[in-house]
């Protein structure tokens, strides 16, 4: 792998037909699903952040349409503080997920002095995030052919190489091959 592709999309009231009275009708939820994972597919990306997902169940769904579209996302994680409406935050990924964790509650200090209205009018301190916010690791492995950086070194040294550059050549190739 030598680049890293991360994508973040709010799927809307991802839930399964009859949890919420949006998602009422199955055949419009399965259209949704089939849009989601062909877009997602498209875009192809290593990790995909997902903001608006009603559960585990929905969540799931779409790892099952993005298997069907040839597009398979098998790692999962997702936040276990739903808002009011039961919707989370959540992560697909083509990458073991090895650690994961989550902040529900705001840091103090007077750059997250937040207030809200409550049902009086009155100005109350907001300390909790609505829904929880989600922190993954992966472990990602760089690897790289010794046999293929030598050729390359080899290609682009012969390429501009007088034949009093073959010692450069030589250099490059011992440097090489000491990684």
């Amino acid at each position: 792998m030598s680049s890293f592709t991360v994508m973040t999309w709010n799927v809307e009231n991802l839930f399964r037909p009859g949890e919420t009275d949006a998602a009422a009708d199955p055949v419009a939820f399965s259209q949704k699903l089939t849009l989601i994972a062909n877009t997602i597919k498209k875009a192809a990306p290593d990790v995909l952040a997902l903001q608006e997902v009603g559960g585990k169940e929905p969540l799931f769904d779409l790892q099952q349409e993005l298997v069907s579209v040839g597009a398979p996302y098998p790692h999962r994680a997702l936040s276990s503080f739903p808002d009011g409406r039961g919707i989370r935050v959540a992560f697909l990924s083509k990458l073991a997920i090895v650690d994961q964790s989550e902040m529900v509650d705001f840091p103090g200090g007077p750059a997250l002095d937040i207030h809200d209205l409550d049902a009086n009018g009155v100005s109350v301190p907001v300390i909790r995030m609505s829904r929880g916010a989600l922190r993954i690791r992966m472990s990602v492995t760089w690897t790289w052919s010794r046999h293929t950086l030598s050729r390359s070194c080899c290609r682009f040294v012969d390429r501009g190489a007088a034949a009093s550059q073959r010692g450069t050549k030589r250099s490059a190739l011992t440097s090489l091959a000491s990684l």
